[in-house]
């Protein structure tokens, strides 16, 4: 295909504007983040990670997605991208220090695009006026057409009303995301039948599909088989166990899913608990904040593809995992002491939560760790709440059967703090329940608790999930999960 369509050049005024961007940006130990909006094959995409970007781009036609990720990665380039239509799916707030739109104006997005630029961030915007229209440039439609409208929205994003504004707000994005857990779709459990599962929430707009141990023996393998048929969808572990993988196998392991799948990985970890990790695997289970700061200490450089020669008091780690096309995925640990909390906002991206309610959420998860990444000097934190939904009209009766299935995790110190702090006595009672409006109702409390990801872990009758998925797709496609939120 590339042969028979050449790459444009990249436009002029863009490459001369990400140069003096590139000269004059600030530099942290992370490579600085661009946007490539309505990316097309990647021209600007390459132009960009060929400068040292770490590229994201988006375009709403899937065949130039894929091409546009393949080319890079043949280039050895890499580029993550997604199919979307940004008028409904979020952008994260204060994210990127550049994004780059060409050929494309969308008035309604102008405050989403402002929005993820971090503070001092540059957008470069190059799109067609009326005048070449006559010339038979540009789109049709005078909506897409500049008429003065660029310089009007720049005096918008810039002003000191903006700035003001920008100054204000909580630095987190302005959407909760909603994903599922592979355990909960519609079909059989087989691989061909999970495929086919993820294929159709994919299809009905949730962000992402998570898996995890010990209901899902091997996640990775299962994501990088799973990814190569179901585009576009973001893929999560929730969790891997740290004890039984040592960071060089777990490294190797997350970076080829990312190579496989398009790098949509989201990488989930956790320690386990005293209980597994004595009574199933016969380790030790002892200090287990000390390990994961090695741990990850160990991973991270790893998964930038960086030679590691570490030995601490509890972890021996020399080596270095090259997979060409793979990005390092984003880091997440299951956090919910105030050990744990603070080393996943210092050396991860964020911390995945379970039986963890919107009050615990509100009042000790989300601020322990937010202000652990702010000392740390990083970016506002990922917060992923997976929780229990049931879609039906017997709530009384799901509870009943999730106290069956699951009450005993209650009684793990992690989650028993938890439910403390959320007032009630188990794991059924931090469970969502209900109709329609019960659960829309509760979905939107985590986001108002300052979740950025909610994920359902649906449960119930086949009929009761099927209605529940139904439901969760028509609030993650439209948007309805769009919560302001302060933490």
């Amino acid at each position: 295909m590339s042969e028979r369509h050449p790459l444009d050049p990249p436009s002029p005024f863009v490459e001369e504007w990400a140069e003096r961007v590139a000269t004059t940006g600030a530099r942290g130990q992370r490579r600085r983040r661009a946007l490539d909006v309505a990316m097309g094959r990647g021209r600007h995409a390459q132009l960009l990670a060929g400068a040292g970007w770490d590229v994201f781009g988006v375009d709403k036609d899937a065949e130039a997605v894929r091409e546009a990720v393949r080319r890079l990665r043949d280039s050895g380039l890499l580029v993550r991208a997604w199919c979307a239509d940004l008028t409904h799916v979020p952008l994260p707030r204060d994210w990127f220090e550049l994004i780059v739109v060409t050929r494309y104006l969308q008035r309604d997005l102008f405050a989403a695009l402002a929005g993820a630029l971090i503070p001092g961030g540059v957008m470069i915007y190059e799109t067609f006026t009326a005048a070449q229209r006559s010339h038979g440039r540009g789109p049709r439609s005078p909506d897409h057409l500049i008429g003065g409208v660029l310089i009007l929205a720049s005096q918008e994003i810039n002003g000191p009303d903006r700035q003001r504004e920008r100054d204000r707000r909580p630095r987190r994005s302005s959407r909760m995301q909603i994903g599922i857990t592979i355990n909960g779709l519609l079909g059989d459990s087989s691989l061909e039948g999970r495929i086919e599962g993820v294929r159709d929430v994919a299809e009905r707009g949730f962000a992402s599909i998570w898996a995890g141990e010990p209901t899902t023996p091997d996640p990775l393998t299962t994501f990088a088989v799973i990814g190569r048929d179901v585009p576009g969808i973001g893929l999560g572990t929730g969790i891997v166990n740290t004890y039984t993988r040592h960071p060089l196998a777990l490294a190797g392991q997350a970076l080829t899913v990312q190579a496989a799948t398009g790098n949509r990985l989201s990488l989930g970890m956790s320690p386990s608990s005293r209980l597994f990790v004595e009574r199933f695997l016969g380790y030790a289970w002892e200090k287990p904040g000390r390990r994961m700061r090695e741990y990850l200490s160990a991973l991270a450089p790893l998964l930038r593809g960086e030679t590691v020669d570490y030995h601490s008091e509890m972890l021996k780690a020399a080596g270095t995992v090259s997979v060409p096309g793979a990005s390092p995925p984003s880091l997440l640990i299951s956090a919910l002491g105030p050990v744990m909390l603070q080393i996943a906002g210092e050396l991860a991206d964020g911390t995945i939560t379970a039986f963890t309610g919107p009050t615990a959420l509100a009042g000790y998860v989300v601020p322990t760790i937010t202000r652990a990444a702010a000392a740390a000097g990083r970016a506002a934190p990922r917060v992923v709440a997976i929780a229990t939904v049931s879609m039906t009209a017997d709530p009384a009766g799901a509870r009943a059967q999730i106290a069956k299935n699951s009450g005993f995790l209650g009684q793990l110190p992690g989650y028993r703090a938890m439910l403390d702090r959320e007032g009630v006595a188990g794991v059924e009672e931090v469970a969502i329940a209900g109709d329609e409006a019960t659960v829309e109702r509760e979905v939107r409390r985590y986001a108002d608790a300052g979740a950025t990801e909610f994920v359902a872990s649906v449960t119930g009758s086949d009929a009761e999930r099927a209605r529940t998925i139904e439901l969760l797709g028509r609030l993650a496609s439209a948007g309805a999960a769009d919560v302001a939120r302060a933490v």
